[in-house]
This record gives C-alpha cells, structure tokens and sequence, in this order.
C-alpha cells in the first residue's frame, strides 16, 4: 500500500455554532448536540447496547473519526451497561485527524471529561498507520487508521458487527460514501450486520442495497427529517473465507520466555486467554532477552515501502506499551527519545521527512551539534530523533510481562515434540525432552528461535532460510568519563545506564569513532555474547503455520499469502534480528489477535510481510506456479 502524508484537520471553532471543517465546509455535528446524535442515530440505529450483551468481543467500524463524539459515546455507554461484551473494538477510519489539542478544545464541555483525559493522553502522532489504543486494562481496544478510507478499509482485516457510517456530507466529501468504499465495508460485515448513518440521501441508500444492505428510512433527529438504518442480508456471505472463529477453548501455550513469547502470552491474556508459558532454562529471559538494556526506535526511508511502516507501527506500539511502565517505575529505562546517527546530510533529512509529511512528535532531523546538544556528548554527524523510542531493561520487562494475570510460567521443560492430542479433538500437546506430556491446548505459539523450525517440521512448513549470527555487547565505564543522555542507534548502539556505566553493542568500529562512547579498557569492560536469528528480508515470522501436505499435494494456491492452507492451532513468533524490543510488541499483539478472532493491528500488506509463508510465495511466483 502506498503511504500518502496525513494532514491534521483545520478547525474553525466558532462561537456561534459547531466545529466545522475549513477542508470540506461542513460542520462536524448538528447544532442540536454531537452526544445526542452518537446516541439517537449511532447507537439506537445499532440497537445498542442490547446487540453486545453478554457477548464475548463485539466489533464496531466507523468511517470517520471526526472529533470522537461517536467513540466516546460508545464507550460509556458500554462502561454503564452491566451485560456489556466482554471486549468492545472500535476501529475508525479518519483522513484529517484532530490534533491533540483540538481535540481537547473540542471537548471541553464534554459529559465525560474522564473519558476525554484518557483519549487525549494516548493521542497518537499523525502518521499514516493503525494506531491501537488500549483502554479499560484491554477491555476496549480502539483502533485510529489514519488515511483515506478507500485506500484503507481493504487493508483492514476484520469481521464487523455494527458500522457508523459517518463523515462529512456527501455532497461535500463524495469519495467517502462511494460504491467501493460501500463494497469494501461490505466484505467486513456478515450477516446481520447493521448499519446506521444520518444521512438519508438516496445514492447512499441505493449504493448500501447494490452491495447487500436492506435500507430502512427512520425519522430524524435535530432538524433532520430521516435517517438511515441497514442490516447485511447478502446473497453469499463475502467474509466466510476470511472469518477467523475463537476456539470455545481459550487456553494457549507459548514455547519459550524471552520477549517474543512474553509479548504474546501478554497479548492473549489482555484477550482473555489462559496462558502457559514453557521456558526450557530454568529462569526466563535467560538468553538474548537477558542484556542489560536494549533499544527501540523506528525507522525512515526514503520511499516509506513496507520496512520503515513495519517499523514506524512497532515503534509507535512499543512506546505505547513501554512508557508508562518506565514512566512508573516498573522496569528500568529512558522514554526520553533516541538519536539514530545518518551518514546523510541533515537537508537530506529533512526533504524526507517534509516529502513525507511526518511530524514532529514521531521525528526529526538534527545537525550535528543539535543532536550533540540532545544527546550531551559529542556526535559528528547529522542523527534523526525519535521522541517515542528509548531503552529499557528486556530481562525486567520480560518478568514484568508474565507476572500478569491469566499467565502461568513453567521453567524447566525443554519441548522436544508437538503433537495432535488424541484425546481433545483440535488441540495440541507438548511433549517435554524426559518423554512427558507438559502442556495441551488448542492453540500454541512457538517463540523458541531456532527450535521452532524443528518442532513444526512434522506438522507443517518451517522451510525458511533463517541464519544465526554472533551478537555481543560489553559494559564498562567510559573513557571520557560520561556517556550519553539518550540511547544512540546507527551501526552499532549505545546506552548509558542508571549506574553510571556505558552498555555498548553492534558496530565496534563505528562506535570506535565517537570519543564519548568509547570504553576503558581498565578495569575490563563486562561482555555478553548471544545469537540472533536473521531472515533475508530482515522481517520477523509472525502468523500461523503453513501445512505443508496441502502444498505438496499441489491443492493449494501458492502465489498468494492469504490462499496458503494452514495448520490449525500452530502459530510461530520468532527470528527478531536484533529487533526484539521494537518489534516484538505488535508482532505479539498480531499473533494474539489472529488467534482469538480480534481485528488485526496491522493492514493486510504488513500482515503478509510477516507471514511464516511468505518465502514459499515468493518462490512460487518465481517459477511462474499457481
């Protein structure tokens, strides 16, 4: 997908009326109330909140954000009601966010000023991304997928029960009510979706029956004279292919305790999932999640192609997730920001970040002396700053991450076969290395590293052509006498710890060059030696397994991701690079949702770019096979 820049909204908050949009000349609510409308038309039209109860995951989508009046609203009402879902997702689609401070402009007078104070402070940058915002302790998940919606919606993967139909008027913003955005909303619904909008316009109505709708006219409200409800009564149900069901069985075992299995085991249980974790050392985070400290940060590149907006939404999801842990004390680290040294001119830097519209609060670009200035020691070179990234301590975090409720940590058992359990039809058990069955259960996530490829051979496709490499870092005192303020990245990587001491990793050469960074050799630096495991295409394995005896039988596309036949149950998270704390995150959030059915936190052509499949497509479309 291409990434275009994303341009906050220009807000004319006049005194005489509602917030209207200097871009498309149209108010963003009508002057009866934004409150009354969200309730009245949104959620009466959705009958809301009686469809969500006592459900397990009830799943809105919305095209247009606008000012949040609708997700607000949503979200009380669901905070009221007793017999609410147990898990309530909004994803909202929105071409011009609001900034942070419009928006709270925009809510000063709000009914739920709580609600607006929690929205606010989670307030993601404007990037082109999907920005996941955890609320409720993960209980409510709202997802911003900020772009064009006709761009966007195919890229989200997801089954909705309720759409808000939303956004400017149609005379004044036709491509959001256009017949493939209609399309495109229809292949995320099922039947019985409804739909509700308060636009009665008859090119919408007729557009929503073309693609399956049955529209109904219902009296208006607020000088409105009608509005429109729907429901999803389609010939054939478009999703059916793509459906992913949660198992009646939501319990989950994750092979390995270093930060890709404790990020997924923490994204199941904020899902609901009983969780076992089975770590073959007898601690966790014992190998390379064991480090001192480690960094995470995103990248930019030039064309914005799919590894720097991998890396831009794991970087986003990472601060999101780590910072306040930081912030509170909970694991040792620094959220003030990284300094990632360029060997490009600063102009160079900044026409990027101008072509590409990114903002301040994601990055910027330094000279020099402003970078040596941020990080208080001395750098000769231009360096982009990251305010979202940092350090943190992965073996803190990893404990931190499994001590949460719904997880139970087993170490000591070393897996050494999986197999289908005979006795519970699908589910999976785990036979330890001493010949005993260790743990059973429908779905299982082999975050091992290496060992994974072995214990998915016999079940399915592990044929990746995965590398090791040799990683180490040392830790001493520097040379100088000081170390740097904020981490600094490039081809190799340094932090300055709590306790005085400088932590070095990477590129022994480049960080050679930085006199600041340089360690003494009195006493002896500490050194750590570790393995990373790499693919070609620096990306992680993120996904479920590929069954390999549909392939070979020759039954199954080949050319296509999506088409590829899986093993139910069997997932892999692994070979980070030396990524982890960046990518592990969402990587873990991706695997959890694809599991328990949730909307995923990635768009689709992300999602395939971590897919364990992906190098058997590509291979395919190499010798011209279907």
């Amino acid at each position: 997908m291409k990434t275009r820049p994303i341009t906050e909204a220009r807000i004319d908050f006049s005194p005489d009326g509602p917030p209207r949009s200097a871009a498309f000349g149209d108010v963003y609510h009508p002057q009866g109330g934004a409150s009354a409308q969200a309730q009245a038309v949104f959620l009466a039209g959705n009958a809301l909140p009686r469809r969500w109860a006592g459900r397990r995951r009830f799943t809105i989508l919305e095209t247009g954000f606008g000012l949040g009046n609708n997700m607000l609203a949503t979200w009380q009402a669901w905070r009221q009601d007793p017999a609410r879902c147990e898990r309530l997702h909004l994803v909202s689609v929105e071409l011009h966010p609001p900034s942070a401070a419009d928006l709270r402009r925009a809510h000063q007078h709000s009914p739920w000023p709580e609600l607006v104070a929690a929205l606010v402070a989670l307030w993601p940058p404007a990037t082109p991304n999907l920005h996941v915002l955890n609320l409720e302790h993960g209980h409510l998940q709202l997802t911003l997928a900020w772009g064009d919606a006709a761009q966007l919606l195919p890229q989200l993967s997801l089954q909705a029960d309720a759409l808000y139909l939303d956004g400017f008027a149609p005379a004044c913003n036709p491509r959001m009510w256009d017949i493939g955005v209609l399309k495109a909303l229809a292949r995320r619904s099922t039947t019985g979706t409804t739909a509700a909008t308060w636009s009665a316009a008859g090119t919408l109505r007729r557009g929503l029956a073309a693609v399956g709708f049955e529209v109904s006219k219902q009296p208006g409200i607020a000088g409105k004279r009608e509005v429109s409800h729907a429901v999803f009564r389609p010939r054939h149900d478009l999703l059916a292919t793509e459906r992913r069901p949660e198992p009646d069985s939501r319990h989950a075992v994750v092979v390995g305790a270093g930060l890709a299995g404790a990020w997924t085991a923490h994204a199941l249980a904020q899902q609901g999932w009983q969780v076992t974790v089975l770590e073959r050392r007898n601690e966790v985070a014992l190998e390379n999640s064991g480090n001192p400290a480690g960094i995470y940060h995103g990248v930019v590149h030039g064309d914005d192609g799919v590894h720097a907006r991998l890396f831009r939404a794991a970087a986003l999801h990472a601060a999101r997730a780590l910072h306040p842990l930081i912030e509170q004390g909970r694991v040792s680290g620094c959220a003030d920001g990284l300094l990632r040294i360029s060997d490009e001119p600063v102009e160079r830097l900044r026409a990027t970040i101008l072509a590409q519209g990114l903002p301040a609060d994601w990055v910027q670009a330094l000279d020099s002396a402003q970078a040596s200035e941020r990080a208080g020691c001395s750098l000769p070179a231009a360096a982009w700053f990251f305010p979202g990234g940092g350090w943190v301590a992965p073996r803190e975090l990893v404990r931190h991450l499994l001590s949460q409720s719904g997880i139970e940590v087993r170490a000591g058992f070393e897996v050494a076969a999986l197999e289908p359990d005979p006795v519970l039809p699908g589910h999976w058990r785990l036979r330890a290395s001493t010949g005993e069955i260790c743990a059973s259960a429908a779905a299982v996530i082999l975050a091992n590293d290496c060992g994974a490829a072995a214990l998915i051979t016999p079940h399915g496709d592990a044929a990746w052509p995965l590398t090791q490499r040799a990683a180490s870092l040392r830790v001493g005192q520097s040379a100088s006498g000081r170390g740097p303020r904020l981490p600094i990245a490039g081809a190799g990587y340094a932090v300055g710890l709590p306790d005085g001491q400088l932590l070095r990793g990477g590129d022994e050469e480049q960080l050679q060059r930085l006199p600041d960074l340089v360690l003494r050799e009195q006493p002896s630096p500490r050194q750590r030696q570790g393995l990373r495991l790499y693919t070609p295409d620096r990306l992680p394995l993120a996904g479920p397994v590929v069954a390999h005896e549909a392939l070979q039988a020759g039954h199954a596309r080949r050319d296509q991701v999506h088409l590829l036949p899986r093993r139910e149950g069997l997932y892999v998270h692994t070979a980070l690079a030396s990524r982890g704390l960046t990518l592990a995150p969402l990587c873990g959030a991706l695997v959890a949702a694809q599991i328990s059915g949730a909307p995923l936190p990635l768009e689709r052509d992300l999602v395939a770019a971590l897919d364990p499949g992906r190098f058997r497509v590509r291979a395919a479309r190499r010798q011209g096979a279907r």
